[in-house]
């Protein structure tokens, strides 16, 4: 105990916090009140101390979300914080494990994404016999070949107007080509958007949560604890479906939904304390306004990014 103590002092050598040589935290900012010079085994401890304390965190995070619906949040925000994780670290940890498991596992096929490719080629195909007074047809079938092709090479050789609007529409017909000749590519590309579109389209899609509660007594900050919680556990379920499908070929996407809507509604009865007939229609119209909004935000993030692909 006392070659513990002699290495304590009566300033926090983090924050400069006045302490006393009982104290084995600073009580401000939380680091351990030693002035010990550190070693290999402080070092690697510190580090698998605070692994192992996350894995805690997060382990007991994922048994409460799933097995209680809406309670981790209703925890979190009673103050509970130290034995759960920070509801934008949990979406962030779990929505990654997601996109990794997508990006690397076998026999995934996502419909949705290949409609908008197959679109794409139909798109490409049909304006490739088409040309106009400032994309002539000759750069169609150049693109069509080379879809690499430099919009300052392409003005010089084909004597393009230098602005914006043809610059757009040149990288525009250029991506569609892309996209025709290299899908994989293009999913990749996509995939690595999506973290950061969620991430960022939860705390605008929290806005209708708060008109949808406007009565009741629950804070902006409040609402996005349930909204990133509950899309947490959608991801968790994503995972399980993409394991389905990978390793046994098999898809219980719809009875997945279908159990997500369930989790759904017990979670905003625990969470709103509302009655089961006003839960069960303002989840509904949650779910059609969440479905519309993101949408728009995904329809507006393609068009981006099919810009710069």
């Amino acid at each position: 105990m006392n070659s513990v103590r002699k290495y304590r002092s009566q300033k926090c050598l983090n924050c400069n916090h006045d302490l006393d040589y009982s104290d084995r935290f600073c009580p401000y900012c939380g680091q351990r009140n030693s002035n010990e010079k550190l070693s290999l085994f402080n070092l690697l401890s510190e580090y698998f101390s605070g692994v192992f304390a996350y894995d805690s965190k997060l382990f007991s995070s994922i048994k409460l979300i799933v097995t209680s619906p809406g309670k981790l949040s209703i925890e979190f925000l009673s103050g509970k914080r130290v034995r759960y994780v920070n509801p934008f670290r949990f979406f962030i940890s779990v929505s990654i494990v997601f996109f990794i498991l997508i990006s690397v596992l076998p026999n995934i096929d996502i419909d949705n994404l290949n409609g908008v490719i197959n679109t794409s080629e139909g798109l490409s195909d049909s304006l490739s016999g088409k040309g106009d007074n400032e994309i002539p047809k000759a750069v169609f079938e150049e693109l069509n070949s080379n879809h690499y092709l430099d919009f300052d090479e392409a003005r010089k050789k084909f004597n393009l107007k230098d602005n914006f609007n043809v610059e757009l529409k040149f990288l525009y017909i250029r991506a569609m080509y892309k996209m025709t000749h290299e899908p994989q590519a293009f999913t990749s590309y996509i995939y690595s958007k999506l973290p950061f579109f969620i991430f960022f389209f939860v705390p605008i899609f929290t806005l209708f949560s708060k008109l949808l509660y406007i009565r009741q007594k629950f804070s902006y900050t409040d609402h996005l604890v349930l909204n990133y919680n509950l899309n947490t556990v959608f991801f968790i379920i994503l995972i399980f479906n993409v394991l389905l499908m990978s390793i046994f070929d098999l898809s219980w996407t719809k009875v997945f939904m279908f159990l997500f809507f369930v989790y759904l509604l017990i979670a905003t009865k625990r969470f709103y304390g509302q009655g089961y007939i006003k839960t069960f229609f303002k989840t509904s119209l949650s779910i059609f306004l969440f479905i519309l909004s993101s949408f728009i935000v995904i329809f507006m993030m393609l068009a981006i990014s099919i810009l710069f692909f």
